[in-house]
């Protein structure tokens, strides 16, 4: 679109409203151009964002129908770098999150004196009115005065860091419980141990026989076929 500081200085332009001819009443309204042309964009357009703040039966200025343009086309804004800051004021103030930070890593220039109040309603809706009058407190505590944006962005890596934690937590937790759960499971063993063999009289072998009361060597000898 047209750029915004070419025309801040266009005043409001409008013919003087002609007379009516004699060759038929009615047969001109005389409305001015500017008028006409913001009929047309009206109906070709419809209502903007910024349409529903104006006076109504107000014929908006050349001006105002550009600065109703941007904000229109705000996801498609890049770089404000030559926008004048009067402009700005009434054009940033409609953008989102997404769209302010957007334009600010696009624009060389500081947005601060524009942007700050904008940065400071994000972080009170983002965080909370008490977190951001905590903020206000702690900087008059100290004597010092920090950029809402810097805060917010203080203040959304330190939340990353405490959601990291938790969700690092209920992971551990999970594996702890899990393994305790496989702990607890019966475990079916296949290796099956050796059989040892039994002596008819109760007794495995050699073992029976040196603890045998028998001291007959033929009692012993008769015991030892038995047990082949």
């Amino acid at each position: 679109f047209l750029l915004l500081p070419d025309i801040a200085w266009i005043p409001d332009y409008s013919f003087p409203r002609s007379k009516p001819s004699s060759a038929g009443a009615g047969a001109g309204t005389g409305t001015p151009v500017a008028g006409r042309l913001a009929a047309r964009v009206a109906a070709v357009r419809g209502p903007s964002r910024l349409e529903e703040k104006m006076e109504p039966g107000r014929k908006p200025r050349l001006l105002d129908l550009c600065i109703r343009s941007a904000v229109d086309n705000l996801r498609t804004l890049n770089s404000v770098d030559i926008v004048a800051e009067e402009l700005l004021k009434r054009i940033l103030p409609h953008c989102t999150l997404e769209q302010l930070t957007h334009i600010e890593s696009c624009t060389h220039a500081d947005l601060t004196d524009v942007t700050d109040v904008l940065w400071k309603r994000f972080f009170q809706r983002e965080f909370g009115e008490d977190n951001m009058n905590l903020a206000i407190k702690r900087m008059k505590e100290n004597g010092v005065r920090y950029k809402w944006k810097k805060l917010f962005e203080a203040r959304t890596e330190k939340q990353k860091q405490v959601e990291a934690r938790m969700s690092a937590g209920l992971k551990n937790k999970y594996q702890a419980a899990n393994a305790a759960k496989q702990s607890k499971q019966i475990k079916v063993c296949t290796k099956i141990p050796p059989n040892s063999k039994r002596s008819f009289w109760g007794g495995s072998g050699s073992s029976s026989l040196s603890n045998s009361s028998y001291k007959s060597p033929i009692l012993k000898k008769a015991r030892m076929e038995v047990d082949r």
